[in-house]
C-alpha cells in the first residue's frame, strides 16, 4: 500500500494505492539506461520519483552538459519507458507534464505551508 499527502494542498491523505508495490529501483535503472542512450554526452545529476500528470508516475532526471554546463530535466514515463513532453497537454488524454502546484502562485504555496505548519501545532499541543 502506498499513501501520498501535501501540506501545500491541505491533504492529510492524497491518494491510496492497493495494487502491488511498483518496484522503483528498478524502474529509476531503466529510466537512467534510457537517458545515456538518448542523451550521450551528458552526465546524470540526479534522479527522482514524480507525479507528473496526475496520477502518471515517472522518474525526473537532471542532466548535465559538461563543457557548457547546460541542465536539462528529462521525464521517463514508468509504465510505458517513453519520455514525457515538458509540456502541459492541450487535451485530455495526451501525453505532457503538468503540476497542480505550478497552477498555485508561489506566494501562496508557502502560505498555505505555514497554515499546514499552525495546524498541525495546534493538534499536538
Amino acid at each position: 500500500m502506498e499513501m501520498g499527502a501535501s501540506k501545500v494542498l491541505g491533504c492529510i491523505f492524497h491518494r491510496m494505492i492497493l495494487s502491488e508495490p511498483l518496484d522503483r529501483d528498478s524502474m529509476k535503472q531503466k529510466a537512467i539506461d534510457i537517458a545515456k542512450k538518448e542523451y550521450p554526452g551528458w552526465e546524470l545529476r540526479s534522479t527522482k520519483p514524480v507525479c507528473y500528470s496526475y496520477p502518471m508516475e515517472g522518474v525526473m532526471l537532471t542532466l548535465v552538459k559538461s563543457e557548457t554546463k547546460e541542465k536539462k530535466t528529462v521525464i521517463i514515463d514508468i509504465y510505458t519507458s517513453k519520455e514525457v513532453p515538458l509540456k502541459e497537454p492541450i487535451n485530455e488524454g495526451d501525453f505532457g507534464a503538468w503540476s497542480l502546484y505550478d497552477k498555485i502562485p508561489a506566494g501562496e504555496r508557502s502560505k498555505m505551508v505555514e497554515n499546514w505548519n499552525e495546524y498541525a501545532r495546534n493538534i499536538t499541543t
